[in-house]
């Protein structure tokens, strides 16, 4: 495949997973495959946002030599439909999306959970994923805020929760 088309091609990364999870934690400690999958997601999210780098790495997820480090939890979005078996019958998931949170210093000097960036297939947008996991996030991150520019989906999806008014 030329590399003009690569651009507008979604592949879904496969991940090796212990069950039919929808959404799985990703650390910087976690298996490398889910941290690529992550890394994938955020490069489509670049494209689409016309952003000049990819927010998120596979090898230094939460910063490294030329970066302070900052706390990073990504979570990779998954459905139970996706689960297959591979050959030697480890359980694998297909991902759709993927989201990604940054622990950071705010303007008074407290520390505080960012909400940094999400990107979903566009066949799986407005099925309620990220709203279904909200609740979730909110108990893991506590009030965590979203970090700018908010797409026009994100504005209206935080619309719809109550959050942004119109």
């Amino acid at each position: 495949m030329c590399h003009v088309c690569e651009e507008y091609t979604i592949k879904l990364p496969t991940v090796i997973c212990d069950s039919g999870l929808e959404l799985i934690e990703v650390t910087d400690s976690s298996p490398k495959g889910h941290r690529n999958a992550v890394e994938q997601f955020a490069t489509y999210f670049r494209r689409e946002m016309h952003f000049g780098f990819v927010q998120y790495s596979a090898n230094e997820p939460s910063g490294g030599r030329y970066e302070p480090f900052i706390p990073t939890v990504a979570y990779l979005f998954t459905h139970t439909g996706f689960l297959h078996y591979n050959k030697s019958g480890k359980s694998t998931l297909k991902a759709f999306g993927a989201c990604c949170f940054r622990e950071r210093e705010r303007a008074d000097g407290s520390k505080g959970w960012e909400l940094d960036w999400v990107w979903v297939h566009p066949y799986k947008r407005r099925q309620g994923i990220l709203g279904r996991h909200w609740d979730c996030f909110q108990r893991r991150f506590g009030a965590f805020t979203l970090c700018p520019p908010i797409s026009e989906g994100m504005q209206r999806f935080m619309e719809k929760l109550g959050v942004l008014k119109e």
